[in-house]
């Protein structure tokens, strides 16, 4: 199975540390390069190292091949992460 997260689960478990629960659970996870982007901020603190390091281990960055359309506008990260998930 393939799992694709978006930021907020990123964000929340780095915060306490705890980002290796995500490992565990699913071994590999995939992230678009839009929630790479807001997970890896210019001004990176502590909580962010733990995602850096996570990405050199087991968060890999994929781009979406097609682009879906949408009837309901939503933000550009989580229509991203919305046309990769569909690809798989």
């Amino acid at each position: 199975m393939k799992i694709i997260s978006n930021t907020s689960p990123l964000i929340s478990l780095s915060r306490i540390k705890r980002l290796d629960i995500l490992q565990k659970l699913f071994g590999k996870i995939s992230i678009t390069p839009e929630v790479l982007a807001e997970v890896l901020p210019s001004d990176q603190n502590e909580e962010y190292q733990h995602i850096g390091e996570a990405l050199q281990d087991f968060i890999q960055v994929e781009n979406a091949t097609k682009n879906y359309p949408f009837k309901r506008a939503i933000q550009t990260g989580e229509k991203n992460v919305l046309n990769l998930a569909w690809e798989i």
